[in-house]
């Protein structure tokens, strides 16, 4: 998926029409390939799409990985209960990214989910994928 259209398309009804306009970023050009962009600078150009929600389809409900993560249920993500969850990953064939130990992988996740650096990743900071206290 484009990103930018998982938070472009949230809420949209059957029927309704909506014009997404993406920041530039240099990710674009993988969907744009070379010479895509009309002659402009990729990072001048946004990535501009007209979108129609035709329908809805039954699908499988979407995993929620922080219930999973969140053992004590508490909404809160800590430390020892993500480096649980990468353990299992692991476990189960994940491989650990460039070399890196247990120790750098929870520092990056930390540095990029923990927005207000208390510690803990809410459910509101989690990134991947959770239910939705609105739906």
């Amino acid at each position: 998926m484009i990103p930018g259209w998982d938070q472009g398309l949230m809420d949209m009804c059957v029927g309704e029409k909506r014009e997404l306009m993406i920041p530039p970023h240099p990710s674009h050009m993988a969907y744009l390939g070379p010479g895509l962009h009309s002659g402009k600078q990729l990072d001048e150009s946004p990535l501009v799409f007209n979108i129609e929600l035709l329908d809805i389809l039954d699908s499988p409900p979407a995993p929620d990985a922080f219930a999973e993560i969140d053992k004590d249920g508490d909404k809160l993500l800590s430390v020892v209960e993500v480096q649980g969850y990468v353990k299992t990953l692991v476990a189960e064939g994940l491989e650990i990214p460039d070399g890196k130990n247990m120790t750098e992988v929870l520092w990056e996740i930390f540095q990029h989910e923990d927005r207000d650096r208390d510690g803990f990743i809410s459910h509101s900071e989690f990134s991947g994928p959770k239910t939705h206290d609105e739906l």
